[in-house]
């Protein structure tokens, strides 16, 4: 009995140390259409890729890279330092070859499932008729669905939606790092149902005056999360200037939360385009707390919320929230 526990236990530490230990992984890499220069790579995290590593590109177009990362995560290729858009793939516990086309952003990985299922269809998941039922179905144990899931899918998902397909996936992925995100985004969803208490917060605007949405109840609110950048957003911004200049100030309250990376140039946008509602920017783009916090996927996103400080409705344009404003 006692070897048996023994074995027992020994046998949970293995896995224990299995699952929190970091893969190491080998980039053989060959650019096609470049022969000299610095190459990064770059690791995705926080809704952007960010450089850890650099190598000079030889002659013949070839580079190498070697290091660890705690799972298989998105990477990125690129001459360009701090590119948002870098040639992306998964790395893995191997060595991988792969073959980077600068000028078109491309790139191949050589006997990769993962990176096959990837590439394969990480154009395919911006088109609306792309099958995501299918695709959890045919690959829940891949850290390629929770990452789809957990960005570009989760705009296009109700929050029992994205549960459906969450609870779907393997338990290998339960410490997967677009696990979390997915987890953490229900969560947030779960608080915009209406009815629901709106999370309070506490900020200053663009011109240092403080925000709080808990000393604005008596009145309606909306939330504004835009971009100066989004096209959508621009094209909204008419309805919502006819909102603004219509409503009753006394009843009525705007808060527009821009992910802007730059408060100079949203200034300079807010003057050109005459937004005259108060506007709140940290510069910290989709990682803002306040954008967190109300599970923000897409931009334009508008929450109304009531004067009671309970969630209305919320949605992505303005034709989505016009009845909850009468």
């Amino acid at each position: 009995m006692y070897k048996t526990l023994f074995t027992f236990i020994i046998a949970i530490l293995i896995t224990s140390c299995n699952n929190n230990k970091s893969l190491h992984f080998v980039i053989l890499g060959q650019y096609a259409d470049i022969d000299t220069g610095m190459v990064y790579l770059t690791h995705y995290t926080a809704h952007n890729f960010k450089v850890v590593d650099s190598t000079i590109v030889h002659h013949d177009g070839s580079f190498k890279f070697e290091g660890d990362a705690p799972a298989p995560e998105l990477y990125g290729i690129s001459v360009i330092r701090n590119t948002r858009r870098p040639a992306s793939f998964f790395v893995e516990d191997d060595t991988m070859c792969i073959k980077v086309w600068e000028s078109c952003n491309d790139i191949t990985v050589q006997h990769s499932e993962i990176n096959d299922i990837y590439l394969r269809n990480k154009l395919q998941v911006y088109d609306y008729s792309f099958n995501i039922d299918s695709f959890v179905n045919e690959h829940p144990e891949s850290p390629v669905t929770a990452y789809f899931l957990s960005r570009e899918l989760s705009s296009r998902l109700d929050v029992d939606k994205l549960q459906e397909y969450r609870n779907k996936l393997s338990s290998n992925l339960d410490e997967c790092v677009y696990v979390k995100k997915i987890e953490s985004l229900i969560e947030n969803m779960q608080n915009l149902r209406p009815g629901t208490e709106a999370k309070d917060f506490k900020t200053k605007d663009i011109d240092g005056n403080a925000v709080s949405l808990s000393a604005l109840r008596g009145k309606k609110v909306i939330l504004h999360f835009w971009a100066s950048w989004c096209s959508d957003c621009r094209q909204e911004l008419s309805a919502m200037r006819n909102i603004y200049r219509n409503s009753d100030k006394n009843k009525l309250k705007i808060i527009g939360i821009s992910i802007n990376s730059n408060i100079p140039e949203l200034r300079d946008f807010i003057s050109k385009n005459e937004i005259e509602w108060q506007q709140v920017c940290d510069e910290k783009e989709w990682m803002s707390p306040i954008a967190q916090q109300y599970a923000v996927r897409a931009v334009p996103t508008l929450v109304v919320i009531d004067e009671k400080g309970k969630i209305v409705t919320s949605g992505n344009s303005v034709s989505e929230i016009e009845k909850a404003l009468k």
